[in-house]
C-alpha cells in the first residue's frame, strides 16, 4: 500500500493536494493537504533507515521537558514520518 494510502486510511480522510517542500537536504519532503483542511509534512527517502524513527523519538522526548511546542507525529509505524505543521507566529 503507498504511504499516501495509508495516510488517508490512518487518519480517516482523503489527501486532496501535496506539493514539494523546500529545505529537504537529507530526505524529500512535501506538505500534504486534508479534506478537513489539516496539513502535514511527509518525509520520503531516508538514506539511513533509522533516521526517521530516531527523529519521531526526539521529537517525543522534547515533549518532556515542556519547554516549546513541538509538532505530533503520526503514523509512528510508518518508514515516513507524517509530522503535524505548526503555524508560524507570534507566541501566545
Amino acid at each position: 500500500m503507498s504511504i499516501l494510502k495509508q495516510i488517508e486510511n490512518h487518519l480517516g480522510e482523503k489527501i486532496v493536494s501535496q506539493g514539494h517542500s523546500g529545505g529537504g537536504c537529507i530526505a524529500q519532503s512535501q506538505v500534504i493537504t486534508m479534506d478537513s483542511d489539516a496539513s502535514y509534512f511527509l518525509k520520503t527517502g531516508a538514506s539511513n533507515k533509522r533516521m526517521f524513527p530516531t527523529e519521531a523519538n526526539s521529537l517525543k522526548e522534547l515533549t518532556k521537558a515542556g519547554a516549546i511546542r513541538r509538532p505530533v507525529v503520526n503514523l509512528k509505524k510508518s518508514e515516513n514520518p507524517v509530522i503535524q505543521i505548526l503555524p508560524t507566529g507570534k507566541p501566545p
